[in-house]
């Protein structure tokens, strides 16, 4: 937030040295996503305006959604962008709380 408490654009750039498609695998591959995101699976169709979610164990073990949001646009190996929310376990006003990446 700004001095006048409006919003500001904040951008991480980040490069990785690796492959398109080992960074898509990471980011959508079954044993990638379970790597990469602590033992999660992703729920998607990986659809332009279809949803998505990265499930896995909770603190407890039980089913829980770590962070979910919806596909904005899709290029395989390319690019992915997505809107992103907190899961419900970690936020009580998770769906107000969003953000937009763009990989």
């Amino acid at each position: 937030m700004n001095q006048e408490g409006n919003a500001v654009d904040l951008r991480y750039v980040i490069y990785i040295g690796a492959k398109p498609e080992v960074v898509w695998e990471a980011l959508v591959g079954e044993e990638g996503v379970k790597a990469v995101f602590y033992g999660c699976s992703l729920e998607s169709t990986l659809q332009p305006g279809g949803g998505y979610a990265y499930v896995g164990p909770g603190s407890e073990g039980e089913r829980t959604v770590h962070v979910y949001g919806k596909i904005l646009e899709v290029e395989p190996n390319r690019m992915l962008r997505m809107t992103e929310h907190p899961g419900p376990a970690y936020r009580a006003n998770h769906a107000e709380l969003e953000t937009r990446l763009t990989y």
